[in-house]
């Protein structure tokens, strides 16, 4: 009786030592999927940065003005661009023919 109950306690301590392996296994591979993703996320926030700062610069006055420059457009400010002499007619004054 002795050699089936030694038997029976090594096939049960062969049984858990295989579960704790594969429990140890799992762990590694989330850990490292957890890391994968991780790695990801700080690639994502970085371009993120990239691209906030890139808008920022092309928004900047100065960067405008250079832009303005490189195109050479002919840009009117609105206050000589509006003709004093021309008739105004607002939406709510009556109706002329």
């Amino acid at each position: 009786m002795n050699v089936g109950r030694v038997c029976v306690v090594a096939a049960a301590l062969v049984v858990i030592a295989l579960a704790v392996v594969h429990l140890r296994a799992e762990q590694t591979r989330s850990a490292a999927g957890l890391l994968n993703l991780e790695s990801r996320w700080v690639q994502l926030r970085r371009e993120a940065w990239a691209l906030q700062t890139r808008a920022a610069r092309l928004q900047a006055p100065q960067r405008l003005h250079e832009r303005v420059g490189l195109l050479r457009s002919d840009l009117l400010a609105p206050a000589i661009r509006a003709q004093p002499h021309a008739p105004v007619r607002l939406a709510s004054d009556p109706w002329r023919e």
